[in-house]
This record gives structure tokens, sequence and C-alpha cells, in this order.
């Protein structure tokens, strides 16, 4: 278990840097005392293995130790960031809520609000001692490594939990590494918190190997994302347009440090932008909250080619038509092994409509090229329909984004007020459309006879770390409470 390979490196490597936590930096060895110093003061507390605790910590190092300290007792974990989130996400058999006593006056009022359920609070004195002594020993645990939950961000539909279970916790842990080629001398920047997929999967995996995890999460951090020697990063899109607005001219131009962008389609322009400004190494993932590893990877040195990707991990990645046989372009299917999950927690529905016959089934078409290499089309529920005939509106998106210059795109096809078969073009952009940029745009979309384009300063978005465009109420946007269209 993950326990066990970070005690491991704790004395193979007892001063290499584990954590770096706004500057702070935290070594192997003291990092495997703060772990053992928690598991003996929750010890006492634990419950049978399978309940589950909510660990309602700000700091990412803390949350860290006691999610390792607690699933160690066969406690399943979740990380909340408020209250409201642990009641929306209806969470049973929780044993307790664990806080940190310099953090509990913050929590003191909300957490009372989780009526019938304890409040541990876990004293900063236990960790007095961890710079020093004696290395904790590896234990012969009989209980079984507990679970890390997980939700997603509701971009589809509700948020939906899933837990990472523990029984294969090192094989996901070693492919993830695997996958974006994790080492001893990974010093990786994390930007995702530790309830989403990104953010619980990479630490896991950098530790796995033995590298080193950087957090930093104030206003300024990506001013300062490079201070600590960091060399690999998985970044949404809207992430690194901030870093690449972020970089001082009069610094250095590149950093030796890989990019690899998931949670959405990187715009051409931005990764032009982002190589000539902050690194030559730029890749493009495709992944799922669902899946244990990224399932599909791009790593490309020509822009042009860089929405083309390949299976990560020797991962099978299959396309298939309306009756289940594979093709060339259709919906994409992925079949699951066991690192991955197989269903949502406490929603069977939903579970059956994406975890199928062994197989998950993200949403998304896709088609596939001669040479193998896959690209992602877009969700199968993004879809114009042109008199019966049905075409994803990803390409069309991409292409128009990439002549104007613009953020983002977003298209929808339905009936306007007038009852008549519109194209909308949401365009996200700081600045209007001149007339002959609409006409390229109604040119492009062709073969509808009307279009309309809208501009928006900023499309609606979730309030995670990925910061993804809510489609369907931006389509509420455009067809209901539509604003004044260029």
């Amino acid at each position: 278990m993950l326990l066990e390979r970070i005690y491991e490196w704790a004395r193979s490597q007892p001063n290499k840097t584990a954590v770096v936590l706004e500057d702070a930096a935290i070594n192997y060895a003291s990092f495997s005392r703060a772990i053992d110093a928690a598991r003996r003061f929750l010890k006492p507390h634990a419950l049978p293995a399978g309940r589950t605790a909510i660990v309602y910590v700000n700091s990412p190092l803390d949350a860290w130790i006691l999610l390792l300290a607690l699933r160690s007792l066969g406690l399943n974990t979740i990380c909340i960031n408020t209250i409201e989130e642990a009641e929306e996400l209806k969470l049973r058999n929780v044993a307790f809520v664990v806080v940190t006593q310099s953090e509990l006056s913050s929590h003191k009022l909300e957490a009372k609000i989780l009526a019938g359920i304890n409040v541990l609070t876990v004293p900063r004195a236990i960790y007095a001692n961890i710079h020093s002594g004696e290395l904790p020993l590896i234990e012969s645990n009989v209980i079984p490594f507990g679970g890390h939950i997980i939700y997603t961000s509701g971009t589809t539909g509700g948020v939906k939990k899933l837990l990472l279970d523990g029984t294969h916790e090192d094989r996901r842990n070693a492919s993830w590494a695997r996958t974006v080629s994790y080492n001893t001398g990974t010093i990786s920047f994390s930007a995702a918190g530790l309830s989403r997929g990104t953010g619980a999967k990479s630490a896991p995996a950098v530790w796995h190997v033995g590298g080193c995890v950087v957090y930093d999460w104030r206003p300024d951090h990506l001013k300062n994302m490079f201070r600590h020697g960091v060399n690999s990063s998985m970044l949404t899109a809207p992430i690194l347009k901030n870093l690449v607005k972020s970089r001082d001219a009069s610094g250095p131009m590149h950093h030796d440090c890989e990019l690899l962008i998931g949670a959405g389609f990187l715009a051409v322009e931005l990764a032009e932008k982002a190589i000539s400004r902050v690194t030559k190494r730029l890749g493009v993932t495709y992944g799922a909250s669902e899946i244990g590893t990224p399932a599909l990877l791009s790593r490309f040195t020509a822009t042009h080619d860089m929405h083309w990707l390949i299976p990560g991990d020797g991962r099978t990645i299959q396309i298939v038509d309306e009756r289940g046989n594979e093709c060339l372009e259709g919906e994409l299917r992925i079949p699951l092994t066991d690192i991955d999950c197989t269903s949502y927690l406490d929603d069977p529905e939903a579970s059956a409509k994406v975890f199928r016959d062994g197989f998950f089934y993200p949403g998304d078409m896709a088609v596939r090229r001669a040479d193998g290499r896959i690209r992602i089309l877009g969700r199968v529920d993004d879809v114009v329909n042109v008199e019966g005939r049905k075409f994803p509106v990803a390409p069309i998106e991409h292409e128009i984004q990439q002549l104007l210059g613009v953020d983002e795109v977003c298209l929808f096809s339905g009936l306007n007020a007038a009852g008549k078969e519109e194209l909308a073009v949401a365009i996200q952009s700081s600045r209007q459309l001149s007339r002959s940029e609409v006409e390229v745009v109604t040119r492009r979309c062709a073969p509808f006879e009307t279009v309309r384009v809208t501009v928006f300063n900023e499309f609606p978005r979730t309030e995670t770390a990925a910061r993804k465009t809510r489609r369907s109420v931006l389509r509420k946007l455009v067809f209901g409470e539509t604003p004044p269209s260029t």
C-alpha cells in the first residue's frame, strides 16, 4: 500500500523532499513520522473497517497525513471543503468528521450542522517530534487498506461519488506513474484538490516512485510555480491560460517542465503561447474520474497534430457504432481493469448508464486514424442536427476558435423564439466581434440557414479547479435568457 512505499522511501532516502507546501518543505523521514503520529492518535478512535471518515482540512499536507493514517486503519476517506458539499453528497455510514486543532475555530460552527456525527479534533502537538527520532516500522497490516472517495464536478448531471479502492492502490499508482513518466526525480506541481480525480491520483503516484509534490494555493501561486524546481504538472486549459499570463517577460522564457493538459480541449493558440512563453514540453491527456489512469495521451512538438492521442500504459481503447461493433468513428468506450471504478456509490441508475458489460462509456465521440491515434470529437450529446444528420460539435468549435482567436466556442442547435431551427454559436471573448468575423462564423456553419452568434465575457463554469464549462447552463442562457447577440 502507499503508506508502506512512503515508509520505504523514508528509510532509503530520508532527507529527500516529499512535499513542499507554500515554500515549506518536509522530507520523507518527517512525512513518515507525521503519518505514524496521526495513526497512533487515531487508532483508539478507529471503528470497524469500511466506514467513512470525512477529512475537513484546508491544508493539503495535513489532509494527506490524515487520509493515509485513516486509510491504514481500514477506514474509507473523503475530503470536503464545506459542510454543504457533505450534505449534497449524501454520504452514508460516516464514522466521524476529522479536523485539525489549528482549523477548528473556522469550522466549529459548520461542524455542528452534521447532526449526530462526532467531530474528532487532531491536536497540533502530536507532530512535535516528527523531525527527529526513529523511523516508523512497516507493520504487517491485517486490516485492508481503506479506499478514498472522490466526486465528479457534475457537468453532465448531478454530483457523483466514486470509491478508489485500496486493494489495487499500488497498481493504480504504478500505472499512473508510467503513463505520465513520473520517477524519483519528479517534482510535481499540484493544482487540483484531493477530492477530485487528478488531485487524488497524481500525488500518490509521485510518492509511489519517491518523487516530490509541490502545493501552493495562494492567490499568486502561478507566479511561484517553478520556484522549487518543478518539472511536471497536470493542469487544465483555464489554469494554463492564467499561467501564460503570469509569466514575467523579464524572467526565463522556458522551464524544463512537462505540462500535461486535461479536463477539456486545448486551443492551438493557447498551446503555441505556452510553448513560446513557458515550456516546450507540452502534452494533452484524456481521462475521467472513473478511470484509474489517463486513458489517452499526446506529447507533441507540432500543434497541428496535438489532438491525436495514443492509449496510456498499454490501455485498450475502443470506438464502436450503435450496435457495439468496433469502427473507425463512433462512441468511445474503455474496457475496465481492476484499477478502475465499476460503479458510482449509491447511484445504481447513473452507474447502469455508463458502466456496462465490463466497459466504461464516458459519453464521447471519437475517431481513429490509420496509425492508431485517436481524436476526441466531443460529447455524444454535444451534436448539432442538420436536417436529420448529426455532426459532432468539437471540430467546428475548434476551427472557429482558431479562426477568431477567441477563448472558447460552444455550438448548440435548437428552435428560436419564432420556432425556426437555428444554430447558436456562443463565444467567450473579452472583445466584441466585427461584422466580417461574424460572416466567417456564418460561412463555417453552413448548411444551417439561420446562425446566431452570442458573445460572453465568461462562460458559466463549475466551481472546481478544472473550471469546466457548464454547457447545459450555457445552452439555457443562449436559448432562454439570451443576451444581446453580435
